[in-house]
């Protein structure tokens, strides 16, 4: 069960304290000509908005896929209900990165763009400096990018979902019959109520 939150729960810790991250990358160097300040400079002079829009929108799409993976990697798993969890996992992802809703419901993109509304100077060795953040992100070619990005994604995972669980859209479709989960018939209703939810 740890395997995948180990990629994931540091990438959403590192986001939610970028400014704090990229305060420490700065003192780091800001302490001279060692090593680990020049691979800090190496690493800050080549960060931009359109990385850091990237890794939150991966950092939400890891949270997504992370939720699915804690509903069946369990040894008492109902096998029916994998299919749901599935349609639910790509019906997310489309909402999220196909609709863009990642840019206006609360997650790590949407804190990131936050984050970004303000300019930041960084420094480096022998005053160099460059500048992150601070242009605004509407109509953005980085974010439009980082869809593109996310759209192959998505696609990818939807292929994999066909392969590792074929027929579950036909399997979701049936779910109609779930009479444990409020389905259109429920246990107990009479023919008279069956009647009155057809009609």
């Amino acid at each position: 069960k740890h395997r995948f939150e180990s990629f994931a729960a540091p990438l959403g810790r590192m986001l939610l304290h970028l400014e704090e991250f990229l305060d420490e990358v700065q003192e780091t160097c800001d302490d001279g000509a060692s090593k680990e300040a020049e691979d800090c400079w190496r690493w800050l002079s080549t960060l931009d908005e359109e990385k850091l829009y990237q890794l939150g929108m991966l950092a939400d799409c890891s949270d997504e896929i992370l939720v699915a993976t804690r509903q069946v990697d369990k040894e008492d798993v109902d096998t029916s209900t994998m299919h749901d969890s599935a349609q639910a996992l790509l019906q997310r992802m489309d909402a999220l990165f196909n609709k863009r809703q990642c840019l206006e419901l609360p997650g790590y993109t949407r804190h990131v763009l936050e984050i970004l509304k303000r300019k930041r100077i960084v420094h480096g060795p022998a005053g160099k400096m460059k500048s992150i953040g601070g242009r605004g992100a509407d109509g953005n070619t980085a974010l439009g990018n980082c869809f593109q990005r996310m759209a192959a994604y998505s696609s990818l995972v939807a292929d994999v979902v066909k392969t590792e669980l074929p027929d579950y859209e036909l399997f979701c479709a049936f779910k109609l019959f779930n009479l444990e989960g409020g389905g259109f018939f429920k246990a107990g209703s009479s023919a008279k109520g069956s009647d009155e939810a057809l009609q």
